[in-house]
């Protein structure tokens, strides 16, 4: 039989049918006055089962096994609810419902999103068969400090979000987490995660206490991995591949990192980290921006398998002074920028290098590029170490391409084909250049050189403006002079006799006669010296 209770106002507020078994979409969907609801034999609800109806307080549904979307959504009375057979949900069950405190569905293994979103009672939750849930997982409830889901295999996103008393978290049949997982949380140490295998974007983010964590079947991780945890010490991810963005980012514990397994990560990776001593990533192929960014304790980097390094790869280590990429083919801009102490560098593989290469590093005195194509400004930036330079396949050359450079004496880039701006500006020892297949240069070309003797350019098309400014002892070849217009330098003797040059410049061009005079005295004087000894 059917029960149907009625209200004075003639709302339904109590319905009892023992007989049915099945209940198809929107039922009494837009009733707001129901308060008690007794179905035994049901076992299949559709969707919008008594959707926005907030006065809802006994639900007795004991054979139920699957419930569509919005099942009693906004209801703000229920406190308590047992469905003993219970095996799966859709989306946005007891949606909004703030006040539930005891919920026992022992038999639930599949959840879709937006469970129970925006509960606040539930002090713990205890679903032991559960193996799969969607996106929103209890999203907002802050309250929560016992879980037990230990069959629970997959995760959407934002679980648990914004959770913050959970101070442990066991899931070890759990294999792949989506994103925001327990975002905001700041308590939790204690973590049991041994079969996952992937890791979405913002796991454990703000979590503030984690000091070990052990994940032994993590295959890949997202972006903001324990973004901002300051204490963890010690990870191990023997399996790990590939890693995301911020990749604990803001860690300041960490002195070792050992990823075996480790192919690719993206920015920002250890990013401010400063005391890592030990870093092994034997299989890391590439690496993104801003990789250990800050660090300044790493005195050696051994990465055999690494092949493309972007933008300020180890940017401010000043102290490294050990470096072995055997393979590494391509860097970002800023590469090892800031470092103080690196004296010699071998890339052999090296085929293309962004601006500012070793900018500032002032004592670098070997340098092996020998497949080196092409670089970008400010290739070499401030160096005071080389006194030579061999780059055999380099065929372009940004602008300030050795930048105040003011002691390589011997150049030597067989095939270089274009040089921009300034390409050699400040140099005072080189006394020749030789490029027979350069064909393009651009302003100021050799600017500021006193010693220079002979420029060699068989090959060359095109020269921008003041080519050899300042550099006026320099002779050309006859071959640059067929194939170019004559560089604009005048002798001093026809200085004198141009009534539009000033005095003042011919005194200058005179000092810098004198002055050239004296820089071959003195290195005939230790010319002699030397041979006397």
């Amino acid at each position: 039989p059917v029960t149907i209770e009625i209200d004075k106002s003639n709302q339904i507020v109590g319905y009892t049918n023992n007989e049915l078994e099945s209940v198809s979409d929107n039922f009494l969907r837009n009733n707001k006055a129901m308060l008690n609801i007794e179905m035994s034999k049901v076992k299949t609800i559709g969707n919008n089962f008594l959707c926005k109806n907030k006065e809802l307080k006994n639900l007795r549904l004991n054979n139920l096994e699957e419930v569509g979307n919005l099942f009693v959504s906004e209801n703000k009375n229920i406190k308590e609810l047992n469905l003993p057979n219970l095996k799966k949900v859709g989306n946005s069950f007891l949606y909004k419902n703030v006040d539930l405190k005891k919920l026992e569905l022992p038999e639930l293994k599949e959840i879709g999103s937006d469970f129970l979103y925006e509960n606040k009672g539930l002090t713990e939750i205890d679903l032991p068969n559960l193996e799969n849930v969607e996106d929103n997982f209890l999203n907002e409830n802050k309250n929560i400090s016992a879980i037990n889901l230990k069959k629970l295999k997959t995760i959407g996103n934002d679980f648990l979000y914004e959770n913050r008393n959970l101070n442990q978290i066991e899931l070890p049949e759990l294999e792949k987490i989506g994103r925001g997982f327990i975002y905001s949380n700041d308590k939790i140490s204690n973590v049991n995660l041994m079969n996952l295998k992937e890791i979405g974007n913002g796991f454990l983010y703000e979590n503030k206490e984690i000091t070990e964590l052990d994940l032994t079947n993590l295959e890949k991780i997202g972006n903001a991995f324990l973004c901002e945890n300051n204490k963890l010490i010690e990870l191990n991810a023997p399996k790990l591949k590939k890693i995301g963005n911020n990749f604990l980012t803001y860690n300041r514990s960490l002195n070792k990192l050992s990823l075996p397994s480790l192919k690719e990560i993206g920015d920002g990776a250890l990013c401010y980290n400063k005391i890592i001593e030990q870093l092994e990533l034997p299989k890391l192929e590439k690496v993104s921006g801003n990789f250990l960014f800050e660090n300044r304790t790493l005195k050696k980097i051994d990465l055999p398998n690494l092949v493309e390094a972007k933008n300020s790869f180890l940017g401010r280590n000043e102290i490294l002074e050990e470096v072995n990429l055997p393979n590494l083919k391509k860097v970002g801009f800023c590469f090892l920028a800031g470092n103080q102490k690196l004296k010699k560098l071998d890339l052999p593989n090296l085929e293309r290098a962004d601006f500012e290469f070793l900018n500032n590093n002032k004592i670098l005195s070997k340098l092996n590029l020998p497949k080196l194509k092409q670089v970008g400004a400010n290739f070499l930036h401030n160096n005071e170490g080389l006194s030579e330079i061999i780059l055999p396949n380099l065929e372009l050359a940004e602008d300030y391409f050795l930048y105040n450079n003011q002691d390589i004496e011997k150049i030597e880039i067989p095939n270089l084909k274009e040089a921009k701006n300034y390409f050699m500006p400040m140099n005072l020892a080189v006394q020749e250049l030789k490029f027979s297949k350069l064909q393009k240069v651009g302003d100021k070309f050799f600017n500021n050189n006193e010693l220079i003797q002979k420029v060699d350019l068989p090959m060359l098309e095109e020269k921008g403006k003041d080519f050899l400014r300042k550099s006026k002892n320099v002779l050309e070849s006859k071959e640059s002079n067929d194939r170019a217009e004559k560089v604009n330098s005048r002798s001093i003797s026809k200085l004198d006799k141009d009534r539009s040059i000033t005095t003042s410049e011919v005194n200058m061009a005179h000092e810098i006669i004198n002055k050239i005079k004296k820089i071959f005295k003195r290195r005939n004087n230790k010319e002699k010296e030397t041979n006397g000894r």
